[in-house]
């Protein structure tokens, strides 16, 4: 990106070409000078080490910046260049692949996965999963924990930490990591790959114009580029994100593993909106309501979440229709929301456990504009 220096700031020429269009929803000024004084008073702040931010306006990725250090009390700057745990946002990209494959005829969303690959474990102790589509889990549906080391299982059952168990009947909403992991590992099957090669398979069925700056599986270009987890803004030194305890970072975690930047994940959304990677009818089904968000829920009260489509939450909201995900691995944390399907976004990324406030911030500001 050619870059100019402009009044003592350095400002993108992508930058400058939109600044006089873009408005907040309500019509209010999104002055990107401003944008970019508020995301760097946000990394004066201890909790949040630094922010990758990127906005989308009418499917295009219009201002992106970064601010803040690599590392709490070193002085190495982030740069547009460095790499982040993207958590959880690692899954509306892998639901777009697999909606690639079931327009190919690969897989069937309806179809019952076992029939495709049994899950072994389940298969000896309930048989209920045999329900479980990839409809099912890519709506949040599947019964399953988010992940059987974390979620703690009623004392009940009887069940080892680490062994596989249904949480819910197939069909209630239940949020789920693990599920994504099965999942998978049928696109694993279907596609002659492994937890070693699925990367490839991903990337060619989900090409993002990247720079290379996607990653699933470790690189050694990482150990320059990537920065430094933090909780409560000290760095957690923590190199690669677990789901269990035997995870490896040559083996891919397409429910919270992915990793990239503000800007390049942004340029995968507005592909998705454009119809680049999936049908009108597949994007459609992904964003339609396919699962409800229980009312009694925190996401349903606070984050105003109302359903699930496929691997994209949905949400209520006065501006139109509201797309919305979210990332934790704990010491990283991001985000995006969109609404009216493109028209206008974010997606941030911070090396630091503050993602929850700067989510709701940068809705503010895209709702009701700078001040």
């Amino acid at each position: 990106m050619r870059v100019l220096l402009l009044a003592g700031l350095w400002v993108s020429a992508m930058n400058i070409a939109f600044a006089d269009e873009v408005k907040a929803l309500d019509q209010s000024p999104l002055n990107f000078r401003q944008l970019e004084k508020t995301i760097n008073q946000q990394v004066a702040r201890e909790s949040v080490p630094s922010v990758s931010f990127a906005l989308i306006h009418r499917n295009n990725v219009v201002f992106s910046h970064q601010a803040g250090v690599l590392k709490a009390n070193e002085n190495t700057p982030v740069t547009d260049r460095t790499i982040y745990e993207v958590a959880s946002l690692s899954k509306p990209v892998f639901a777009t692949a697999v909606l690639r494959l079931a327009e190919q005829g690969l897989l069937d969303l309806d179809k019952p996965l076992y029939q495709y690959l049994p899950f072994n474990e389940l298969e000896k102790t309930d048989r209920s999963y045999r329900a479980v589509t990839a409809r099912m889990v890519l709506s949040h549906t599947s019964g399953f924990p988010n992940w059987r080391w974390f979620d703690k299982p009623p004392e009940s059952a009887s069940i080892t930490r680490g062994d596989m168990y249904m949480k819910a009947t197939p069909g209630e909403f239940t949020y789920s990591g693990e599920a994504f992991h099965y999942l998978a590992r049928v696109v694993m099957k279907l596609t002659n790959s492994d937890e070693k090669t699925l990367e490839k398979v991903l990337t060619e069925l989900v090409p993002i114009n990247d720079n290379n700056d996607i990653f699933w599986t470790w690189d050694d270009a990482l150990a320059q580029r990537k920065a430094f987890g933090h909780k409560k803004g000290v760095p957690t030194d923590r190199e690669w994100p677990v789901s269990f305890p035997d995870d490896k970072p040559d083996r891919i975690g397409v429910a919270g593993r992915l990793h990239t930047n503000a800007e390049t994940y942004a340029h995968f959304l507005s592909a998705l909106y454009s119809g680049q990677y999936i049908n009108s009818w597949s994007l459609m089904e992904m964003l339609t309501v396919q699962s409800a968000v229980p009312p009694d829920s925190y996401d349903y009260k606070n984050n105003h979440l109302i359903g699930w489509g496929l691997g994209i939450a949905l949400g209520a909201s006065e501006f139109g229709s509201r797309h919305v995900h979210g990332g934790n691995n704990g010491d990283f944390q991001s985000g995006f929301t969109v609404y009216r399907f493109g028209e206008l976004g974010f997606v941030f990324v911070t090396n630091g456990d503050d993602g929850e406030r700067l989510h709701r911030l940068f809705e503010s500001i895209i709702k009701h504009g700078t001040q």
